[in-house]
């Protein structure tokens, strides 16, 4: 059975709507909130960093600045390896 079983078609579609507003507006709201959160904290509106330590967000959008800026910024591009590679003894 519908859960609306008292109102017609026109109501129905209301209801929907004014729902689906409600969810834009209350989502529009809440990453406004983290915007200017995280605008305060200094981090340009990016990243929040909840627990101290933040995401690699902020490093990529400090890197994609930099390719925007023109050739004559510096551009870091580190790339760690973790793992070692195991040396193979070829008998000699």
């Amino acid at each position: 059975m519908d859960n609306f079983e008292g109102v017609n078609m026109r109501q129905k579609k209301f209801l929907f709507l004014t729902i689906q507003q409600f969810v834009f507006l209350a989502y529009f709201i809440l990453t406004t909130a983290i915007f200017f959160i995280a605008v305060n904290q200094g981090n340009e509106g990016v990243t929040l960093r909840l627990f101290g330590g933040g995401d690699d967000g902020f490093f990529y959008w400090t890197q994609a600045r930099n390719i925007a800026a023109g050739p004559t910024r510096n551009i870091n591009i580190n790339i760690s390896i973790n793992h070692r590679i195991p040396y193979k003894n070829n008998g000699n």
